[in-house]
């Protein structure tokens, strides 16, 4: 976060949303934190086979790091799997579901504007496309209770227009 001094060691638990590639080994994580909402971090030969990070850093996963903070991108120097969530890796269509939903998170959110909400909610949407639950209603819910919390709450029960009740 800008707030912190540079070369700052900091501590956060956050779900990968997504990766991109840099250079030949290197990787741009995009994170979403309970404590510091979206956040970009730079991942050193993470591509390369005998990297010890990368496995950690994958999308859809629950990790603690441990980054500094850097002049452009904070830079990932430890990282532990909290939670893989193993059901989304076996299976095509739970991946793609919560894939989506990270998609979703990354485009609803600011760069570190912690929310609170959007974390649980993303983490629960996770647990429970992992645990097999029907995909499409979890993600539904998920769907409809972001657009709630980022303000965006769609009426369902009425005219948006005039007021009058459907029914």
């Amino acid at each position: 976060p800008s707030s912190l001094p540079r070369s700052t060691l900091y501590r956060v638990e956050a779900i990968i949303l997504n990766h991109r590639n840099l250079g030949e080994a290197d990787r741009v994580l995009t994170l979403y934190s309970r404590e510091h909402g979206k956040l970009r971090a730079s991942v050193r030969a993470a591509r390369k086979i005998t990297s010890r990070l990368g496995g950690h850093v994958e999308p859809l996963t629950r990790a603690s790091l441990l980054l500094v903070r850097g002049r452009t991108l904070d830079s990932v120097t430890q990282a532990q799997t909290l939670d893989a969530f193993p059901a989304l890796r076996t299976d095509l269509l739970s991946a793609a579901r919560g894939m989506h939903a990270a998609a979703l998170t990354d485009r609803f959110t600011e760069e570190q504007e912690p929310q609170t909400a959007v974390y649980e909610l993303l983490e629960e949407t996770l647990r429970r496309l992992n645990a097999g639950e029907p995909g499409d209603p979890a993600l539904r819910a998920f769907e409809m209770r972001l657009l709630e919390t980022m303000g965006y709450r769609p009426v369902l029960d009425g005219c948006a227009s005039c007021g009058r009740t459907v029914g």
